[in-house]
């Protein structure tokens, strides 16, 4: 998916491990891309954070981590489950131009 996120293996895996039932390669690699994006900027929020609460012992420091990772999966999960019940009724294709009007990297170079 250009403009996105490039995709890593791992978190391909990850998109076709987690019980996705999608067929078609260029969705599921889209949603892996998104997901690596996600997860790199839950981490980096994270480290942000834990740097202000440096005051706090171990035990609440993972409470904190906990939430940041639970609250991430929850609404990937809702994303995803969404997008499954539009690519019912559309295809492939469109499915992955909406992917990429909401979700492009804007920072990005502009395709030619």
């Amino acid at each position: 998916m250009s403009g996105v996120i490039g995709l890593d293996h791992r978190a391909a895996l990850t998109a076709t491990r987690a019980g996705h039932a999608f067929t078609d390669q260029a969705l599921v690699d889209a949603l892996a891309a998104l997901r690596l994006h996600v997860d790199e900027s839950q981490e980096a929020e994270l480290a942000r954070v834990m740097a202000q609460l440096g005051h706090l012992d171990e035990h609440d420091r993972e409470v904190v981590r906990q939430f940041g990772e639970r609250m991430v999966d929850k609404m990937f999960h809702h994303l995803v489950s969404r997008v499954r019940e539009v690519w019912e009724h559309e295809s492939a294709d469109e499915v992955l131009d909406l992917l990429m009007q909401l979700f492009a990297d804007t920072n990005a170079p502009a395709e030619k």
